[in-house]
């Protein structure tokens, strides 16, 4: 058991990260057995293991649950029953069965002491079995019984034939005599000493005897054994024959100067040939580290889908016990539903009517930028509260595309319930019918895309209070962009790059606009008498041609327009056009669609769109746009993990 001290700010965390290969050196080499560790970075990374100081819990996961996915992700091709049983064992080993079942908790909000917590982040790594394990500040703010059970499970692990290096600020007289060897760092990285602690001690007496104000304490601190004595020692200050203690400045800061510069205890352990034992002799160690790659494993069909499916449901598990979340999904949808379609059932008659309602335009405008903010808030901390174990994961060669995909999926999952639920409650309220499947999908895709620019800020910004302030950023270009704000015609014309353009150019880019003129023109041409009355008329039309090819004769032909008028009727009745469309979308859409007839050019909310010689419905093709905008998005969010991810 090696510890590494030092004075916070030294470099001991920074060490940690190096060796466990999460930060590669600028220059130096790390040998493992005489074997460069970056040459061989697969395999070695096979046999080590990394604690950071950070807990790396997953809160709304129990304790077992923790170790479960951690090791199903990393071993989909291993049989349940064995990975239930090396769970339990390691469950065992660090003292947490009692607690199996028990929820992490956030770290505020505790289910699990301090040293629990610790223990269980050791155990994540124990369960691979490692021969070297890092620890970075594995007692820092626990109590002293907490820290002496870390410590004794570290040294039983060296016991079992493993090396465990660990970073540690203080230690007490009683867990300093349990390593096997110290390092002591000092200020930039210096190193001070390197070697058994009981010679760590008589190593500081020539210092010491130079010292005067103190010294009796900085002495008795000696005679106790403890770790205060080296820090006092190392950074002595300065004094003048009066006693006054003397500053220098540094860096444009006034700071009190030392007795002893790291530079001077570099120096000093260099001249005791110390220095060579964690150089190995290298006659490489002053050149700069060779870049180094991590082999990508592939998994077999079956293993991807393990993997896959362990993130899914980790996600879920997640997702579901956050109160605050079901709150969201199952109350807040339904409730801004309510609120906003009572707002806007307006009607200039006595009774309401849809069909005289001016403001179903604003409805389904406002209900759009609503679930694409609805999107947002569900997903725009998922990956920063997690970027830390995300990085852990991804050292460990985890498919960063099931990660994503499956918080993307869960989240999608969610955002179907809020779109449904508001749907019927709006749909009640304003009297809309026959538009559930359209108003639902529509609503769907806007949360789909709130989901992935929320995935997508929370891969790029590191803190709640920048992505705060960014949401404006967001959410304005997609209510001033929309279409139903300002008219695209009424825009600054600069906006243009063709004049002829009825839309400027950057506008298609904004998904609102898309979403937007989808269900607009669904609203207008594509409710359930629409596409009733479109299936009688393709009939016609196929009667109509067989006549003229005479493949049917007169009195056929009359017999079936017959039944077609007859279907025509029945649809009219069922389905009421003065009840089920309203006459301001209608007219509209109409009026749009009469202008791509004269002008043979796309125009916002036509109902059709041209595409070369071929018509598309607008409310498909934009649904096709939208989906091809969420796959750009996670594309770039996925691009950001997998090569640019960092703390």
């Amino acid at each position: 058991m090696v510890a590494i001290m030092g004075q916070s700010g030294c470099g001991k965390s920074t060490l940690t990260k190096v060796l466990s290969t999460e930060i590669n050196p600028s220059y130096g080499q790390i040998t493992v057995d005489g074997k460069d560790l970056y040459s061989n970075i697969n395999y070695f990374l096979e046999h080590m293991a990394y604690v950071p100081q950070d807990d790396l819990l997953y809160p709304n996961l129990s304790v077992n649950e923790n170790l479960w996915y951690r090791i199903r992700l990393r071993m989909p091709h291993i049989q349940q029953a064995l990975l239930k049983q090396k769970v339990n064992n390691i469950l065992n080993q660090v003292g947490l069965s009692h607690h199996r079942d028990t929820i992490v908790g956030e770290f505020k909000k505790k289910n699990l002491s301090g040293g629990e917590r610790k223990r269980l982040n050791i155990a994540l790594e124990l369960l691979f079995e490692p021969t070297i394990i890092i620890c970075d500040e594995p007692t820092s703010g626990l109590s002293f019984n907490d820290a002496e059970q870390i410590i004794d499970i570290l040294t039983t692990l060296c016991q079992q034939g493993k090396i465990v290096i660990i970073t540690i600020h203080q230690p007490n007289s009683s867990i300093y005599r349990k390593f096997d060897r110290v390092l002591m760092m000092d200020m930039g990285g210096k190193l001070a000493f390197y070697g058994n602690p009981t010679e760590s001690f008589p190593y500081f007496d020539e210092e010491l005897s130079q010292l005067t104000i103190r010294r009796a304490e900085i002495e008795r601190k000696r005679q106790l054994m403890t770790s205060d004595y080296f820090y006092d020692i190392i950074t002595y200050p300065e004094f003048t024959s009066r006693g006054d203690p003397v500053y220098e400045q540094y860096q444009k800061q006034v700071q009190q100067k030392r007795r002893f510069s790291p530079d001077y205890w570099r120096d000093k352990f260099k001249r005791k040939m110390l220095f060579e034992l964690m150089q190995n002799e290298s006659p490489d160690t002053g050149g700069r580290a060779a870049g180094f790659k991590r082999i990508k494993k592939r998994l077999s069909p079956r293993s991807y889908l393990v993997s896959l499916w362990s993130f899914i449901s980790r996600s879920f598990r997640m997702k579901i016990r956050n109160n605050t979340n079901n709150l969201i999904t199952f109350f807040e949808a339904p409730l801004l539903g309510l609120i906003i379609s009572f707002i806007l059932r307006f009607t200039t008659s006595g009774s309401y009517s849809y069909h005289d309602n001016s403001n179903i335009f604003i409805y389904i405008f406002v209900s759009i930028i609503a679930f694409i903010f609805l999107g947002m808030s569900n997903s725009i901390e998922e990956i920063l509260r997690e970027r830390k174990i995300i990085l852990r994961e991804r050292l460990m060669n985890l498919k960063m595309s099931s990660y994503q995909l499956s918080k993307l999926l869960i989240l999608a999952l969610f955002g179907l319930i809020q779109a449904i639920l508001y749907h019927f409650i709006a749909a009640l309220v304003l009297d809309i019918r026959g538009l559930a499947f359209y108003n639902v999908m529509y609503f769907f895709f806007a949360s789909l895309i709130g989901n992935s620019l929320g995935l997508l800020t929370s891969a790029f910004i590191k803190e709640n209070r920048a992505i705060i302030n960014l949401l404006p950023l967001i959410l304005i270009p997609q209510i001033i962009f929309g279409g139903a704000v300002i008219e695209f015609e009424r825009m600054n014309r600069s906006l243009k790059l063709y004049e002829k353009h009825p839309v400027p150019e950057v506008v298609q880019l904004i998904p609102s606009r898309w979403l937007f003129e989808g269900l607009t023109t669904a609203y207008a041409k594509n409710t359930k008498f629409h596409r009733a009355l479109a299936r009688v008329q393709k009939k016609e039309l196929t009667y109509l041609q067989n006549f003229r090819n005479a493949t049917m004769n007169y009195d056929e032909f009359q017999t079936k327009r017959s039944e077609l008028y007859h279907a025509k009727s029945e649809i009219a009745e069922k389905w009421d056009p003065d009840q089920i469309m309203n006459s301001y979308l209608n007219s509209a859409v109409s009026l749009m669609d009469g202008r791509v007839l004269n002008s043979d050019r796309n125009e916002f909310l036509s109902s059709y769109k041209l595409l070369g010689t071929k018509r598309h419905r607008t409310w498909t093709f934009n649904a096709m746009v939208i989906l091809f905008y969420v796959l750009c998005l996670n594309l770039i969010t996925w691009t950001k993990l997998k090569y640019f991810f960092k703390e």
